[in-house]
């Protein structure tokens, strides 16, 4: 990560900057996923005893294949990503107009987690409920705890999945 600056102007620009992850994890998660099932796919075919023309055939087949399939599905994924957060806007943005004091109360336990008590944490309720796209901002933030496991499970169970679906057919035929 390559370091900032501390004047105003930098902390105001890195700050308001659209949050967004990066493409770091996309392109180690595209790396691993491309060279694993790449050698396993070669090692299954050289084990079969078939012609290096037709590992190469194969091999390069399965990196063209796997690339677009990996490729479209980041893609949709980050679409239902996009997609559900506006939804769960909408939803905050009804609740804060329909049930405004249990949201306020809900901005209060969300900055009591943060550590605020007392008088703070009052004036910074107030400061935040009282400007709704920063009232907003604070009820869809990201989850405050760590997704990593859960989600490398997920993407685990449905790549499997996946592909025990893809080689079922020529299964049936041994």
């Amino acid at each position: 990560m390559p370091d900032h600056g501390h004047s105003h102007q930098e902390i105001s620009a890195r700050i308001g900057a659209p949050p967004g992850r990066g493409v770091l994890r996309d392109a180690i998660y595209g790396a691993i996923d491309g060279t694993v099932t790449t050698f396993a796919i070669v090692a299954g075919v050289a084990g079969a005893g078939l012609s290096p023309i037709v590992i190469v055939v194969l091999g390069l087949a399965n990196v063209l294949a796997d690339g677009f399939s990996m490729a479209a599905a980041n893609y949709s994924g980050e679409k239902a990503e996009q997609d559900n957060l506006r939804q769960i806007r909408a939803i905050e943005e009804h609740h804060i107009k329909t049930y405004p004091e249990g949201e306020r109360q809900e901005v209060r336990e969300i900055l009591r987690q943060k550590g605020l008590e007392g008088r703070v944490l009052e004036e910074a309720t107030d400061a935040i409920t009282k400007v709704p796209e920063s009232w907003i901002a604070l009820m869809i933030e990201p989850p405050r705890f760590c997704r990593r496991l859960l989600s490398s499970y997920f993407k685990l169970r449905f790549c499997l999945i996946s592909r025990l679906v893809r080689i079922s057919p020529p299964l049936r035929l041994v």
